[in-house]
């Protein structure tokens, strides 16, 4: 693409909103407070949540060509990914069902970071972050985990396209420290 979204933001800190003190964690900490302070904005995001986590999750692999009689087939090695994809959502510390409700925080800010954690598949373990239903060494997900919206102090983009996002700088409690 030669094209460019448009988006306002100088050195990582997104300037879109026309009322300033929206920009930005003041930004998310004014949204969040319209959610818990609005019995309709809170309402809203609950009905709109709660349908978005009945919604299955399904995984469907890749199709590129048809078989004898003209219907989609897909080769044996895409069915493999699909199914691994499958496994590593069960083989969680979380369930889909929380993941979700934590990607659902985007109603309410636009955006939900949420950063994947990974573990080797080695059968059980005590921990049961490392812990997996299956013992065949691959990497899974150990888990998908929200980062407060409020946190996120500015978004780090490709250095050569600046179109991409590569990485969110984070300061959170307890030890505020610079996480990108």
């Amino acid at each position: 693409p030669i094209g460019r979204t448009g988006l306002v933001q100088v050195g990582g800190y997104v300037q879109e909103d026309f009322e300033r003190r929206l920009w930005g964690p003041t930004g998310a900490k004014a949204y969040r407070e319209m959610v818990d302070n609005s019995a309709v904005i809170g309402g809203l995001k609950l009905i709109l949540g709660a349908t978005l986590r009945q919604a299955p999750v399904t995984i469907e692999p890749f199709v590129e060509k048809k078989d004898g009689k003209g219907r989609d087939k897909a080769s044996d090695e895409d069915m493999e990914r699909a199914e691994f994809i499958e496994q590593n959502f069960a083989d969680m510390a979380k369930t889909e069902s929380d993941v979700m409700s934590e990607v659902c925080t985007m109603i309410e800010f636009g955006y939900a970071p949420l950063e994947v954690t990974y573990k080797l598949r080695k059968g059980w373990n005590e921990d049961t972050w490392l812990s997996s239903q299956h013992n065949d060494g691959k990497v899974g997900w150990a888990d998908m985990s929200l980062r407060a919206q409020e946190t996120i102090q500015r978004w780090e983009y490709d250095p050569e396209t600046q179109r991409k996002v590569v990485a969110v700088e984070q300061w959170a409690a307890p030890n505020y420290m610079r996480v990108l």
